[in-house]
């Protein structure tokens, strides 16, 4: 056979080289889409890790959603909790979460307080919860009609009381003013409330009357029975009084808003314990006496859906040594 015969003949001398070099061609194909598949995976991976970082405010970096999966996890764990409330005797766990209609992040942790406050209890545990709408995201489209520089204030007190810091974003949500975590993160809260339980807290009294048609007065008061009680710390009740401030707010639940501008243009956003009104003053001076509170209703708010909801926090820490909620009544 002429050796310069170039045909696919098998009896060809280059017949074989060129089957190696193929195959080998072949190899290094499948070595490359190989390479590109793990490179592929690594950076979906990468933007997965990405989208679990915590959202940060306007200005700070991008908005992240929540990854649904974790929601729906903590909700079936939620649903499934068996009450144990023999095991826990102090007052409601406070339940804060802050958040704004121009955050396109929010609306999921909005849903998610929703969930609590429609429970009103994990694990037999009561609690209230409260949405503080921050007004840093008003300039961005939007003006949140329920948005105040209070929770904006109130925010980043709890950044430099929990997290040493001065970051600040939405929806971020605490619990007893002593723990923080992205809003929408249910099972965190659980878990949050869980723990919160487990500390020593003593008991406080609330008592709501209407005063007028638009008046509203919240006493106040540690019952005696507190002499008995010490806080998870070992401090006496009338330790506490003397180092807490006393926080008494107004919430509304059932408010419906249609978005025209901003990250959540076009959509109904619902939300529930929307904070109204907050006053912050002294705390009662020993154990046995009262602090009256008044507070007025402004003739939008449905009395229906209102609440009141008091706690102690400790002036520097911020940590709730004790709360009470109560409604309001209808006439």
């Amino acid at each position: 056979m002429d050796s310069n015969d170039s045909s696919g003949n098998s009896g060809s001398p280059y017949a074989h080289d060129r089957a190696a070099a193929a195959a080998a061609a072949g190899t290094a194909k499948w070595r490359t889409r190989g390479l590109q598949a793990l490179f592929i995976a690594g950076c979906v991976t990468a933007v997965y890790l990405l989208y679990q970082q915590e959202p940060a405010g306007p200005g700070v970096g991008s908005e992240r959603a929540p990854v649904a999966s974790e929601t729906i996890y903590a909700s079936s764990e939620l649903d499934a909790a068996e009450p144990n409330a023999n095991q826990y005797d102090g007052g409601p766990i406070v339940i804060e979460l802050f958040t704004s209609q121009g955050c396109s992040s929010c609306p999921p942790a909005d849903r998610v307080l929703s969930l609590l406050r429609q429970t009103g209890q994990i694990d037999g545990i009561p609690i209230v919860t409260l949405s503080e709408h921050v007004d840093y995201w008003n300039r961005l489209g939007w003006t949140d009609p329920y948005s105040q520089a209070v929770f904006s204030d109130r925010q980043a007190a709890y950044a430099r009381s929990i997290n040493r810091s001065n970051r600040i974003y939405t929806p971020q949500m605490v619990v007893d003013g002593r723990e923080e975590f992205v809003g929408h993160n249910l099972r965190r809260a659980t878990e949050a409330v869980r723990r919160a339980a487990t500390r020593r807290r003593i008991p406080l009294e609330l008592t709501v009357a209407r005063e007028g048609s638009t008046g509203t007065v919240a006493k106040v008061r540690v019952p005696a029975s507190a002499a008995a009680r010490t806080a998870t710390n070992g401090a006496s009740a009338n330790s506490i009084l003397a180092g807490a401030e006393l926080i008494v707010v107004v919430s509304e639940d059932g408010l419906d808003d249609r978005v025209k501008r901003g990250e959540n243009a076009g959509h109904t956003l619902r939300h529930d314990g929307v904070v109204r009104r907050l006053i912050r003053t002294q705390a009662p001076a020993s154990i046995g006496e009262s602090t009256t509170v008044r507070l007025e209703l402004e003739p939008d708010w449905r009395v229906a859906n209102l609440r009141v909801v008091a706690w102690l926090a400790n002036r520097e820490s911020q940590e709730i040594q004790a709360a009470a909620s109560a409604g309001i009544p209808t006439q």
